[in-house]
């Protein structure tokens, strides 16, 4: 191992990265390949590496990861390592060196896999070098934004709750209104003008003077940090007049501080739940009002900042008969911009089996009439488990 790795890492031009993969040794019987991913360190190395790997189908085995202090000449050529010490002062420069063992891999699978890791990192370091132009754009938008809703949701993406991955800002005739940040910059695996349709449907829904923020699923899945589709947060930009002049896009992904605060607390989703609860004039304390609470947080977060007040509506009394009365039930709901469908399924613990999600998965295809884009399960104390699927 430590000759592959070395072999690996003998020379890397300066901001480039040094991946090498091969035929590994046998575990268990196992037959392994080995890969070496040697780069400048920076945040999301790790997550974004194994995100490609197992976006393949290939378990990992192993992975080490530490951090190196290296001394290299002008071309790249290494002249020395040794471990990374924080306190200590640094000789060279502080680099990332990620060892994997994963399961074995042809020639040629082993060379793709590289390619999609080397790009993976691009993403990464246009992720990192602009995440303080992002920041800084945020706060000029908060500073701008006349709309207290949007004002105060913006402050809590800012507060560690969203991971800023790019930013763009599309005018009302569809064009870049100026050069996009990380991953939505040039050169990045993401840009807001490739779906040209759902650039449209978002400038109309967002027309909306009603509507502060207009929070959705982006159509690409983020190659940085989890390899999942990124989160588009759109701000109307409007002249003095009120008039719509462009959108403010930020892409990126919640954080689990932000995906696990209660809604209650969360700017643009709190009103919302203390209206539905108005509504039906529960008593703060009260069962009723515990199961709306409960039946709320068990809706997966995207979807509650997706859905319009009539489906959280529908989707918060069937969660709460659900808990008083459990049983089978399926719900659907349309994307704001028309791009699909999801299908939410409840299912007694008992009855859940891979061979009973996949009959239903094939029942939410014929449902929607589309194609199974994926699906997630979530069993937890409950007496049902709760599935998503979502149909294209």
């Amino acid at each position: 191992i430590a000759s592959f790795a070395a072999d690996a890492v003998r020379e890397r031009p300066p901001g480039d990265n040094a991946i090498q993969a091969g035929k590994g040794g046998s575990s268990n019987g196992k037959r392994l390949s080995w890969m070496v991913v040697n780069t400048d360190d920076m945040p999301f190395l790790v997550d974004s590496v194994a995100g490609a790997i197992t976006a393949r189908g290939f378990a990992i085995e192993r992975l080490l990861h530490p951090v190196i202090d290296a001394v290299r000449t002008k071309t790249g050529k290494l002249v020395s390592a040794v471990p990374y010490d924080a306190g200590s002062k640094t000789e060279g420069q502080r680099e990332s060196l990620i060892f994997i063992e994963m399961e074995r891999a042809d020639a040629r699978t082993r060379a793709e896999l590289c390619n999609e890791i080397d790009a993976a990192l691009g993403d990464v370091r246009l992720a990192v070098r602009d995440w303080k132009p992002m920041l800084a754009r945020l706060d000029a938008d908060i500073a701008a934004a006349a709309d207290p809703r949007a004002k105060a949701f913006l402050s809590w993406l800012a507060a560690d709750n969203f991971t800023f991955l790019g930013h763009g800002v599309i005018a009302t005739d569809g064009i870049e209104a100026e050069p996009a940040l990380g991953l939505l910059a040039e050169g990045g695996s993401y840009s807001l003008l490739e779906d040209r349709a759902s650039a449209k449907a978002a400038l109309h829904a967002i027309r909306s003077p009603d509507l502060p923020v207009l929070v959705v699923k982006a159509d690409q899945l983020s190659t940085v940090h989890r390899r999942t589709r990124m989160d588009l947060v759109s701000l109307p930009l409007r002249d003095a007049s009120g008039h719509l002049i462009g959108v403010s896009n930020y892409a990126g992904l919640f954080t689990s501080q932000g995906l696990s605060t209660p809604a209650a607390s969360v700017p643009l989703l709190a009103e919302r739940v203390a209206g539905l609860a108005a509504s039906h004039d529960f008593a703060s304390a009260s069962h009723a009002a515990k199961a709306l609470t409960h039946a709320i947080e068990q809706l997966p977060r995207d979807l509650l900042f997706e859905m319009d007040d009539t489906t959280l509506h529908d989707l918060a009394l069937t969660g709460m008969s659900l808990v008083d009365r459990p049983r089978p039930m399926v719900k659907t709901l349309c994307d704001p911009l028309g791009r699909y469908t999801t299908v939410l399924a409840w299912l007694p613990r008992d009855a859940f089996s891979t061979q009973r999600r996949t009959d239903i998965a094939a029942l939410a295809v014929r449902m929607a009439d589309g194609t199974l884009d994926g699906w997630t399960a979530r069993m937890g104390e409950d007496a049902l488990v709760s599935l998503r699927y979502v149909i294209r």
